[in-house]
This record gives C-alpha cells, sequence and structure tokens, in this order.
C-alpha cells in the first residue's frame, strides 16, 4: 500500500496528465523511472527529491514555471539556484 501522500501526488500527476518523462525533467532528476518508482511504490523516496515533485506538483501555474526554472539541469547535471524573491 502507498503511504497517503505518495497516493496523491500520483492522482495529481495523472489528473494534470503529466507524464514520468516531464515530471522528471521539470523537477531536475535523473531519468522518469525515478519518479515511476517513487509514484509506483517500488522505492523509498528521498526527502528532497519528494519535495521537489511535491513543490511543483502543489504549485499554481506561475509556481510550476518558477520550480522548473529552479530545478532546469545546468551543463554538468547540476541545477541552477531559485532566485532571491524581489
Amino acid at each position: 500500500m502507498l503511504l497517503p501522500e505518495i497516493e496523491r501526488l500520483k492522482h495529481v500527476r495523472l489528473e494534470r496528465g503529466l507524464t514520468y518523462h516531464h515530471l522528471a525533467r521539470v523537477c531536475g532528476l535523473a531519468d522518469a523511472s525515478v519518479v515511476y518508482k517513487l509514484l509506483r511504490g517500488l522505492t523509498q523516496p528521498r526527502e528532497t527529491t519528494l519535495y521537489r515533485i511535491r513543490q511543483y506538483l502543489d504549485a499554481g501555474d506561475k509556481g510550476r514555471r518558477e520550480a522548473r526554472v529552479a530545478h532546469e539541469p545546468r551543463r554538468g547535471g547540476r541545477t541552477t539556484e531559485a532566485p532571491d524573491a524581489a
């Protein structure tokens, strides 16, 4: 049985029609299998991974764009830092 939080995130992903690949990309994860395994309950999620997915799925349209920019991989696989709020 999946944890209630994982089940909720899975439902939100399906409701919005997001693919595992898209979610992995916008959250700065290595590949879609990470998201697939997490949302299927096949692996114990790392807190940072769960936080990124939760942040993206729970944000409004503007927040999703900001979350995507904050986690887009740069060359070398590192993610960019979110800009400070002005």
